[in-house]
């Protein structure tokens, strides 16, 4: 769990509703996810839009899942017009995470 103060209380993701996938929104609120991190809060918009992230919070600060929601978005996206299907074209991305705060995990 999200310590509190790391928690946007004044937005939910289904304010993000005109930017992910209903399966995605769907699958945040049956895992208990009702509202984002100040960094998902921030980051979202910004890597919907395909544009670089560099972000740096605390641990336990929701980057990851800030990185990899829109990274299934797009995955859908393509998938739902055929892109991945029939073009050969395919959904790359990379992480960076520095050694030490992975190993302490």
């Amino acid at each position: 769990m999200v310590e509190a103060h790391l928690v946007d209380s004044k937005s939910t993701f289904s304010s993000f509703a005109h930017l992910l996938d209903a399966r995605i929104l769907r699958s945040l609120a049956d895992i208990g996810f009702a509202r984002p991190t100040l960094v998902q809060t921030k980051v979202l918009p910004i890597a919907l839009e395909g544009r670089d992230i560099l972000a740096r919070a605390r641990t336990g600060s929701g980057k990851t899942a800030a990185y990899c929601i829109p990274i299934v978005q797009k995955i859908l996206s393509a998938k739902s017009v055929g892109v991945l299907k029939y073009s050969g074209h395919h959904v790359r991305y990379s992480f960076v995470y520095p050694t030490v705060a992975i190993s302490l995990r």
